[in-house]
């Protein structure tokens, strides 16, 4: 097929260990409607080769490292497999191209490492990204993700660097991590992850020239303590999103919230370690074209907590969120052109008299439809 002819549009993802590059390719394909694949590219070739799926899953043990996967299936290969007497790791890896090819050819997608820039260099459709971290940053994701000690993570973060890079250079005339071999090189330790999501997926609309989506229905909770209400559900089961600025409670709470849609949240002063893994002190990122910030302990326009103020300042969003003082605030900032909005609290522990929770629409970057519930 001729590239030129190929109307999709492909991203291809590479990325450090532990950078969370996986994560912000999956946040790109779920919000652009995109095909995912990462280990499923594994068991595409798996299907395209002949090769039993559950093989390649069970030596596809660092899902990147091909190099040392491909190795592996050697041994499994005999003389009388569909493929003839001469399968080497080259012949393995033009399955693994032509795999890639062919969904490129079939679905807007993402698609995790695999060379997939190079093998797609030609296609006008294809954006290149590569993801990296501050080392430190590194070491302690793999410290918590694989309970490991630090200089374990270290040493594991050196070799599989290496063999990234070694796969990737092998194959390609282009070498792995370095700006000019992709479109796009971004450290997501600068902004966090939240804002780097943002950011990137905002890059992929203005190189694909896309418009905004479809607009996005929130629900707005803080403070609920651990109380849970199950008229939250028939409040929030319409909702796209929901966001909690804080003073969740318990993690029970925040895993119900999840189970109705996709949760936002940060952690407020009363939340436990549990809690503070989980989430993190402030956020930042985009709801279609609106830029948010929201922080548990923030304060209100003129009275904005310490530090905040300086934050607002250096970069205005266009909705600042807080919680915290279980007072229902929606109000214009016109000092920094922002909409501030407190959603009052939704559990029972506190002084209000009114336990409340906001649900609005946001357009590109207009909020509308904002309504208050009341949950007496």
């Amino acid at each position: 097929m001729n590239p030129s002819d190929n109307p999709k549009m492909v991203i291809c993802l590479g990325r450090q260990l532990a950078s969370g590059g996986s994560e912000i390719a999956r946040y790109l394909a779920q919000e652009l409607g995109f095909g995912f694949f990462d280990k499923e590219l594994i068991y595409a070739a798996a299907a395209r080769s002949g090769y039993s799926t559950d093989l390649f899953e069970e030596k596809d043990e660092e899902k990147s490292d091909l190099h040392s996967f491909f190795s592996h299936l050697i041994p499994f290969v005999g003389s009388a497999d569909y493929y003839g007497n001469h399968v080497d790791e080259d012949f393995l890896f033009r399955i693994l191209s032509d795999t890639i090819h062919q969904i490129a050819t079939e679905e807007n997608c993402v698609i995790v490492g695999r060379c997939a820039e190079y093998i797609l260099r030609d296609y006008p459709g294809m954006t290149s990204i590569f993801i990296s971290a501050d080392t430190d940053e590194r070491v302690r994701r793999l410290c918590q993700s694989k309970e490991i000690q630090p200089a374990s993570a270290r040493k594991l973060l050196t070799t599989n660097d290496k063999r990234r890079a070694a796969f990737h250079d092998f194959y390609s005339s282009c070498q792995w991590g370095h700006a000019s071999t992709y479109h796009l090189c971004i450290n997501q330790s600068v902004l966090g992850m939240e804002a780097t999501k943002s950011f990137v997926l905002d890059f992929v609309r203005r190189r694909y020239h896309l418009s905004c989506p479809l607009m996005k229905r929130i629900a707005l909770l803080s403070d609920t303590h651990g109380y849970w209400d199950e008229r939250y559900v028939r409040y929030m089961s319409e909702c796209d999103e929901i966001w909690h600025a804080g003073d969740i409670g318990t993690m029970s709470v925040a895993d119900a919230l999840e189970r109705i849609a996709p949760l936002r949240a940060v952690c407020g002063n009363v939340d436990g370690g549990d809690l503070r893994y989980r989430f993190p002190l402030q956020l930042r990122w985009k709801c279609e074209e609106l830029d948010i910030f929201m922080k548990h302990i923030g304060g209100y326009p003129g009275h904005y907590a310490s530090g905040v103020d300086r934050q607002l300042m250096n970069r205005p969003p266009g909705m600042f969120i807080s919680g915290h003082s279980h007072i229902l605030r929606v109000m214009w900032d016109p000092t920094y052109h922002l909409l501030h909005v407190n959603p009052g609290a939704a559990g029972i522990q506190g002084w209000h008299q009114v336990r409340t929770l906001v649900r609005f629409t946001i357009d590109c970057a207009e909020v509308k439809d904002m309504e208050i519930v009341e949950l007496h």
